[in-house]
């Protein structure tokens, strides 16, 4: 039986993604909803984390080849927020997590109408 072949990759959408989903993730991060409703579906509601993480870094976006709705996965590397320590200034810890998306296309613009939990990680950028 042959193995599947991956899917194709939509490389421009995700160039697109990987520059606009810091700015989101940032505002989930803090529950920020004027600004994760620059980034929302109309309709699409999502609470956010309330400042329990902040935005680290975006590990990568895989976009598939499709049409106007497609399901991402982004990896983001969140900042975990420590007890300050005397003497040193330690970095952060830091916590990886992969978020499944469903984005949908509207006049050219990625939204997102859909967020949570993946098992997959995702490409680099």
């Amino acid at each position: 039986m042959p193995t599947p072949a991956p899917p194709t990759s939509d490389a421009a959408s995700q160039a697109e993604l990987t520059k606009q989903l810091p700015a989101f993730f940032q505002a989930y991060a803090s529950g920020d909803q004027a600004t994760l409703g620059r980034f929302l579906a109309p309709g699409t509601t999502v609470t956010g984390l309330n400042g329990q993480l902040t935005f680290g870094s975006l590990g990568g976006v895989t976009v598939p080849a499709g049409g106007d709705t497609r399901h991402v996965i982004a990896t983001v590397v969140w900042n975990v927020p420590g007890q300050a320590s005397s003497g040193t200034a330690s970095p952060p810890a830091q916590l990886e997590m992969s978020y499944a998306l469903t984005i949908v296309n509207k006049g050219g613009t990625w939204y997102i109408s859909a967020i949570g939990p993946s098992f997959q990680t995702a490409g680099s950028p």
